[in-house]
């Protein structure tokens, strides 16, 4: 009797362990699987430029086969495409005429999947040498902040003193302004608050106008020297001595800098920096 007692009890127990275990399981089975959140990211293929400049933006992550919106500056559409089987793109823009100079947001959102992705574009109307260009034109094609509407309610925003006169015209060229000074030195401003980023000192006077190209500000003195200062640091990277003052601003054109001297002679250098 005690003995089929215990075999019962020993079977029932068994039971009990084998419920016990398929509860177990079935809890198991049924937790919720949380998927990682799909991330969406995209690429330019430039990353400053004027207004009308043409990039292309490639993207990936985004859902399948679904349509992709570009915006600029999160209101105006510069297009659309549709992504692969695989949630990628590739889509040519155009920067719009009207976008105004700084930094400026491109984005990317899946109309199905709602997925974004943005990256940001400095718009420049830079003034890069004297005369805006290598034919001196004057005239900047890309201005669309100033106008004969508005160019007289100017005022002024900042001022910095150098140590003597200036002669020199300024450059600008990514939110920095070059300008040279009789007190000998070449001075970059942050073009905004007029705050000093860095000046060098040459020999002499500067009466010429920069000239920035590739990350390279080209400068002529009266001390018969041109100069090739980094235009982030001021750093000179060389100089090359003439036989004579210059006077001449330098102008760049098809990757080589050109400079005339008193000496009668035009010297060419090649970029980025290289003397001749």
């Amino acid at each position: 009797m005690h003995a089929l007692f215990s075999r019962r009890m020993i079977i029932g127990l068994a039971l009990l362990v084998v419920l016990a275990l398929n509860l177990t399981l079935e809890s198991v089975t049924h937790l919720p699987v949380h998927a990682a959140p799909a991330r969406a990211s995209m690429t330019l293929s430039k990353v400053t430029g004027p207004p009308t400049t043409t990039l292309t933006v490639k993207g990936s992550g985004f859902g399948s086969s679904e349509t992709v919106i570009a915006t600029f500056d999160h209101t105006t559409i510069v297009g659309s495409t549709r992504t692969s089987r695989l949630g990628s793109f590739s889509l040519g823009i155009t920067i719009p005429a009207t976008a105004l100079p700084g930094w400026q947001s491109i984005q990317a959102t899946g109309r199905r999947s709602g997925l974004t992705a943005s990256r940001t574009f400095r718009v420049n109307t830079d003034w890069s040498q004297f005369g805006y260009d290598r034919a001196q034109s004057r005239t900047n094609p890309y201005e669309n902040v100033l106008s004969r509407t508005n160019v007289s309610r100017l005022t002024l925003d900042w001022r910095y003193p150098t140590g003597s006169l200036i002669y020199s015209s300024p450059a600008v060229v990514n939110g920095v302004l070059y300008i040279g000074s009789y007190d000998n030195s070449v001075y970059a401003l942050d073009a905004r608050t007029g705050t000093k980023l860095w000046s060098y000192a040459t020999g002499n006077v500067i009466y010429t106008v920069p000239a920035v190209a590739h990350g390279v500000v080209y400068i002529g003195s009266e001390d018969d020297s041109v100069y090739a200062v980094d235009a982030k640091t001021g750093t000179r990277l060389w100089s090359y001595t003439s036989g004579n003052l210059i006077v001449s601003s330098p102008t760049v054109a098809n990757g080589v800098v050109y400079v005339g001297s008193e000496d009668f002679n035009v010297y060419a250098f090649h970029l980025p920096g290289k003397q001749p």
